[in-house]
């Protein structure tokens, strides 16, 4: 090979290599992990996405391990909602996605993200008392309907057991949570927890409890696998005081909450709302309102929680002839989150 012609294939060479690394793709950022994997999204189901990599590989990543997805062309707006929603700042979330004609985005896969993040976010405003539930499951169920193989299903499963919660048909909430169960142990550690909550809702407390206790006998270790069990110890507590078992639930309460971290502030908060319920359950009001001031004052920043406690310190301070107080923590309550359940 002559000296000009080794320059011209060293040059077509480079121009390759560049092209690779200037050449935009997907970008599949994993749970943990400050690092992409890039390449091109070419199937999904509920429990994997494929990416084919730069070198021609199908690599398969596990939905359980995906933090988010950013994809070759997608519009700005989609890029900052997902920032928001990741940061869980749905009303902003929701605002920049207003800002872009989803019907219009050509790739099926952009289309069905931006879907999602539209239809999560007003879900996840609407738990917390704003917004429209009934508009959120509405969203929810379409994208469902339009999206039977997404790697997002079992959360918007999730989702609608939540809704169905929230509007008062907690009899509706479990066959949603049973298609939500994903095959990791997380998701089952979870999912028992939410279907809990469902059976509290209606009053079958038995129920309730066996489903904790599926998660406080699980051998899955790790700090999220903790989180659930104290949420849990929590929840069981609460549901063992309106058995009559309140003093065991105050007791169980009150090691969790020597337990958890100081800057914990949802576990607090899910803590003090157990044992307010469990001295309301021993027909011990004036204890119950001290511990849901806790949540008011001190451990607010959850809409759900926080809605759940100011609805309570209503009904207790009617309990004791506390009128003006009740008035005041109702208005608080429909001002900060005006369609929670607990403004009904």
């Amino acid at each position: 090979m002559s000296g000009c012609m080794k320059k011209y294939y060293w040059i077509c060479v480079v121009l390759v290599l560049f092209a690779v690394q200037v050449h935009a793709a997907d970008s599949v950022l994993r749970k943990g992990s400050g690092r992409s994997l890039k390449g091109e999204v070419i199937s999904q189901n509920p429990n994997k996405v494929v990416v084919q990599t730069r070198l021609g590989i199908d690599e398969e990543v596990p939905v359980n391990e995906i933090k988010s997805i950013r994809f070759d062309i997608e519009p700005d707006s989609l890029v900052a909602a997902r920032n928001k929603f990741v940061s869980r700042d749905y009303k902003e979330a929701l605002n920049a996605l207003s800002d872009a004609d989803i019907d219009d985005i050509e790739r099926a896969l952009v289309r069905q993200d931006a879907e999602y993040l539209r239809a999560c976010s007003t879900a996840r405003l609407a738990l917390g008392g704003i917004g429209s539930a009934g508009k959120a499951v509405k969203l929810v169920q379409q994208f469902l309907k339009d999206y039977p193989q997404s790697y997002h299903d079992y959360e918007a499963n999730e989702l609608m057991g939540d809704l169905a919660i929230a509007l008062g048909r907690p009899e509706r909430a479990d066959a949603y949570y049973q298609k939500a169960e994903a095959p990791w142990p997380e998701s089952k550690m979870r999912l028992a927890l939410s279907r809990g909550r469902g059976f509290a809702a209606q009053k079958k407390h038995e129920k309730a409890i066996e489903s904790y206790q599926k998660i406080l006998d699980s051998s899955e270790q790790g700090t999220l696998a903790e989180r659930y069990r104290l949420a849990a110890t929590l929840a069981k507590a609460s549901a063992m005081a309106e058995m009559g078992q309140g003093k065991e639930g105050v007791d169980q309460v009150k090691r969790v909450i020597r337990s958890a971290g100081r800057g914990d502030l949802e576990i607090h908060a899910l803590a003090y709302n157990a044992l307010g319920n469990c001295y309301r359950a021993m027909q011990q009001p004036k204890e119950a309102v001290l511990q849901y001031l806790h949540t008011d004052t001190l451990y607010f920043q959850d809409p759900v929680t926080h809605a759940e406690a100011l609805g309570r310190l209503a009904q207790l301070w009617d309990q004791l002839n506390q009128p003006e107080r009740a008035t005041h923590v109702r208005k608080t309550l429909n001002a900060r989150y005006p369609n929670s359940p607990w403004n009904q």
